[in-house]
């Protein structure tokens, strides 16, 4: 019985030894504890403008945290139900047309908006321009801005 515990405990080890040598030969390292063997893998560089992102709760997250794909998404969200809004804006009235504002459009530049904070001023342009063209939905040509945008929160 002693021979059989050496005998596995010998072919555990060169299993482990050759699982050394595979993964070090991807560049691939790794630590053998008492009941698991952990890998470490070497981040890969990747090019810039190709960044991973991960969605969370509905924010976008890229690897850099510039929230560049986040406010893409949510611009091109608001335009899309903007466009929508004013198709069929002739049949409704101006209430009806700030409900649905509020609800497709402020819903989605409000939620998570402190993430916001921080931002170069391309990105927060993109986002006031958003907000900017739902509050002239239902604006005259000559009317200002500021009223209607406070009335949108």
């Amino acid at each position: 019985m002693e021979y059989l515990k050496a005998l596995f405990s010998g072919l555990c080890f060169l299993v482990i030894a050759l699982l050394g040598q595979i993964t070090h030969s991807y560049g691939i390292n790794f630590h053998c504890y008492a009941d698991d063997t952990q890998l470490h893998m070497p981040p890969r560089v990747e090019n810039p403008y190709h960044l991973r992102t991960a969605k969370k709760l509905g924010v976008i997250f890229a690897t850099n945290l510039s929230f560049h794909a986040h406010v893409t998404e949510v611009t091109k969200t608001v335009l899309f139900h903007l466009r929508n809004i004013a198709i069929i804006s002739s049949c409704l009235s101006k209430a009806d047309a700030k409900t649905l504002i509020h609800a497709f459009m402020s819903s989605r530049l409000d939620y998570c908006n402190a993430l916001f904070s921080g931002l170069p001023k391309c990105s927060l342009k993109k986002l006031q321009t958003v907000q900017n063209t739902a509050a002239l939905t239902k604006t005259r040509k000559f009317d200002s801005i500021t009223p209607a945008l406070l009335s949108l929160h």
